[in-house]
């Protein structure tokens, strides 16, 4: 899981994104944006409860080379902190790299797992 943010990634990695929206169903009820960069090869659904993902494989040149996409959209109830979610905090430990956040969901999000993950109650 997100060895491309920890630099392990091997050529058949895949690349994983979580996008934190105010509205997920604007992304998951239209997926023409999937198709904005690369040409798609397949695409399919997963639901992983708060996160619905649309994993996608590009091909990415003539030489036929695949990449495969995992787009995790979900809503700001993710990111909660009061306390948050074991599994989310193993998601968040586990390499994330924050892109954008503009008004630091995922740092406060971050450093609550580290606190959860580090205390005696677990």
């Amino acid at each position: 899981m997100c060895s491309y943010s920890l630099f392990t990634a091997r050529v058949d990695s895949d690349v994983d994104l979580v996008l934190v929206c105010e509205t997920p169903s604007v992304l998951l009820d239209d997926l023409h944006w999937i198709h904005q960069f690369a040409e798609v090869v397949s695409a399919w659904h997963g639901d992983y409860g708060l996160v619905q993902s649309q994993h996608v494989q590009y091909q990415l040149d003539v030489e036929k080379m695949l990449l495969e996409v995992e787009f995790g959209i979900t809503s700001t109830a993710w990111t909660a902190v009061s306390p948050p979610d074991v599994a989310t905090c193993h998601c968040v430990l586990d390499g994330m790299r924050a892109l954008y956040d503009p008004v630091g969901r995922l740092h406060i999000l971050e450093s609550a797992c580290r606190i959860l993950m580090t205390s005696d109650n677990l």
